[in-house]
């Protein structure tokens, strides 16, 4: 009766070992195909296109990843308002899954609607928040005007940083 039973344990452990195996395998090649899909500006264009939104003109481009209910978010706005003077010529894009009225009531609160170059997507699908490997809100993407990703930003980034990762 010992036997079976312990074929049966052995048989168990290795299979859940392959299981959690084959889950590590797959999670690492993910987050291979997103990190090495976020290193140029190509897939977010390529969605711009389909979307008929598309203002790159080979100018640097932030991606902004946020929702309109975080704090560390909305000292962002603070911070990019009172910089608007000096944005440049970046095309910015600030990049949401909440709804298109809480967007648009954060972008009106904090007076982020006349800045040009601005724009606000929602992502109702969490396609672009998946495409660009966000982790964590805010989450920032710096590109060049070649389109090449030149800097991350995880978390609350004062806009002095990503002007300075612009130059």
């Amino acid at each position: 009766m010992k036997k079976p039973l312990s074929f049966v344990l052995i048989f168990s452990i290795i299979g859940i070992s392959a299981y959690f195996i084959a889950r590590i395998i797959y999670k690492n090649a993910q987050i291979e195909r997103v990190t090495e899909n976020s290193k140029t500006i190509d897939w977010f264009e390529e969605y711009m296109r389909s979307n008929d939104t598309l203002s790159q003109n080979n100018t640097p481009t932030v991606l902004i990843y946020f929702n309109p209910d975080c704090e560390f978010c909305q000292h962002e706005a603070i911070g990019f308002y009172n910089y608007r003077t000096k944005l440049g010529d970046a095309n910015w894009y600030w990049i949401s899954d909440a709804t298109q009225q809480e967007i648009n009531n954060f972008s009106n609160e904090y007076k982020l609607t006349p800045i040009s170059r601005l724009h606000f997507i929602h992502d109702s699908t969490g396609f672009l928040w998946q495409s660009a490997g966000a982790t964590t809100i805010p989450y920032i993407l710096v590109y060049n005007s070649s389109g090449n990703l030149t800097h991350k930003f995880s978390g609350e980034t004062k806009i002095e940083a990503i002007l300075l990762a612009l130059e």
